[in-house]
C-alpha cells in the first residue's frame, strides 16, 4: 500500500539536460576566472574531456563533482539539478554576476 503522506510532497521541476549540466559547469569556471584548459589541467583531464561536459556531450563523474565542489564550493545538487540552496554565498552573488553580464550581452 502506498503512503499517501509521501504522494503529496511537491518536488520542484528543475532542468537536467545534459545543456543545462554544462551551462552551469561554464558558468561555475566563471567565477573562477579560469579558461576551459585552465580548470582542465587543475582538475587532471584533458581540455576535450572537460570540454565534452560543458557541451553536454558527456556528463561528469560523481569523481569529478566531488573535485569541483572542493575547488569551487559548486555542490552536485547545484550542477546536476540547478538548486542553489547548499551553495556558499559568494559563489551564489558570483553566479548571479554572470547572469547578469550574459543577460547583457544578449540584450546589446
Amino acid at each position: 500500500m502506498m503512503d499517501t503522506a509521501l504522494m503529496s510532497v511537491s518536488v520542484p521541476e528543475y532542468d537536467t539536460s545534459p545543456e543545462a549540466i554544462g551551462t552551469r559547469l561554464a558558468k561555475v569556471r566563471k567565477t573562477l576566472g579560469r579558461s576551459q584548459s585552465a580548470l582542465a589541467e587543475v582538475l587532471g583531464m584533458s581540455s576535450q574531456r572537460y570540454n565534452n561536459y560543458e557541451l553536454g556531450r558527456t556528463q561528469p563523474p560523481p569523481p569529478v563533482l566531488a573535485q569541483i565542489w572542493r575547488l569551487t564550493g559548486a555542490t552536485s545538487d547545484y550542477i546536476l539539478f540547478g538548486n542553489e540552496s547548499g551553495l556558499p554565498f559568494d559563489l551564489v552573488m558570483k553566479l548571479r554576476e554572470i547572469d547578469a553580464q550574459e543577460a547583457g550581452k544578449r540584450t546589446a
